[in-house]
């Protein structure tokens, strides 16, 4: 990511389990997205969903989870900032929630294994 990029992101680094991992990292290997897109999507998708079914939990550190280093765009960034804010969580936490429902939901076997951007 060159810096002009970086300088409308921010870097956060929440705990992941390895099953949204790996799903990222498909994704990767399917299409010349850059990582930074995918949790792009991924982000604006968990606002779109919360719009009209909020969160009823949020996903839990275990020790399975492993800090990814992501960078998030600053307007998506202030979203999940609010949100935490609001519910009483971290950030960080907000994202890894996003980050698993949206993996969650783009399993193979949901039928909707393609991310489209």
């Amino acid at each position: 990511m060159d810096n002009q990029a970086q300088d409308h992101r921010t870097v956060r680094q929440p705990a992941l389990l390895p099953e949204v991992i790996d799903h990222v990292d498909r994704l990767l290997d399917d299409s010349t997205v850059e990582e930074a897109r995918i949790f792009d999507v991924a982000l604006s998708w968990f606002f779109e969903q919360q719009r009209t079914s909020p969160i009823a939990y949020y996903v839990a550190e275990t020790t399975r989870c492993t800090h990814r280093t992501v960078w998030v765009s600053n307007e998506e960034y202030e979203r999940a900032k609010l949100m935490a804010d609001r519910d009483g969580v971290s950030v960080d936490r907000v994202l890894a929630t996003a980050f698993t429902l949206y993996a969650l939901d783009r399993r193979p076997e949901r039928g909707n294994g393609v991310c489209e951007f």
